[in-house]
């Protein structure tokens, strides 16, 4: 999202007790879709730690792998951040995935902590993040979907470019799971009138999920008739909170 093509990694892999047998499975697990990305990537690891036994008594710590990811950028110009810009129109390229699996939104709603995840699809990542790189003159802003789903991926953006967005959306399936999914493969974007329609063409043409969320305007935080909160209320709870 920054504009980067990635070619190294290092990682961090933290668990429980792999005297465990589920913790062990779990890092063992992790280990191998690790490979499997790294792979399809064609990034290397260069090196790494792995730190066990981080529990308390019986309960251990959720599977926690942490990677760095090294990238090249050839063109200073085409570097990107998050930041909305007002009067821009804002997208999102992606296929939408109905799966809560491992959300924040279970957790903190629901209470629950457990899945089934969505899975990787290697070719739909690469295919996407190749995109992006050839056509990152075209677009403003960039920012994947991930803790929190879309409504925190949209709302970060318009924090980091202190502007409120109007968004109006047709849910293809539940609204919650729709706005909370945490699924892989999705990144919203801003864009000027020009270059928001250049990149729904050549999505198109390229194979891409591409939906129109709304545009970069106001001060308040609208999504269809569900969420209407002011910004600066929002990013009050945004920076004061853990």
């Amino acid at each position: 999202m920054t504009g980067a093509k990635p070619i190294a990694a290092t990682d961090g892999l933290n668990f429980g007790n792999p005297m465990d047998k589920e913790v062990y499975w779990q890092f063992v697990k992790c280990v191998d879709g690790i490979i499997d990305a790294c792979n399809s990537l064609e990034t290397p690891i260069t090196g790494g730690n792995v730190s066990f036994y981080n529990q308390s008594g019986d309960k251990a710590v959720y599977p926690t792998p942490v990677i760095g990811m090294l990238g090249l950028i050839e063109d200073r110009e085409n570097t990107r951040k998050m930041a909305f810009k007002k009067g821009n129109l804002i997208g999102m390229l992606g296929k939408p995935v109905e799966n809560l699996g491992g959300s924040e939104f279970l957790k903190a709603i629901h209470n629950k902590v457990n899945g089934p995840i969505y899975d990787f699809d290697s070719e739909s990542e690469l295919l996407l993040n190749s995109f992006i790189l050839q056509n990152i003159e075209h677009i403003d802003s960039l920012h994947d979907v991930a803790d929190g789903g879309l409504v925190s991926a949209i709302y970060e953006c318009a924090y980091h470019g202190n502007t409120g967005v109007d968004i109006d959306i047709e849910y293809p399936f539940r609204k919650d799971v729709y706005l909370f999914s945490e699924a892989f493969g999705r990144v919203i974007f801003s864009a000027d009138k020009d270059g928001f329609e250049k990149i729904r063409e050549k999505a198109k043409d390229s194979g891409i999920f591409f939906t129109k969320l709304g545009k970069c305007e106001g001060e308040r935080f609208k999504i269809n008739d569900d969420i209407d909160l002011d910004m600066k209320e929002l990013n009050d709870i945004y920076i004061r909170s853990l």
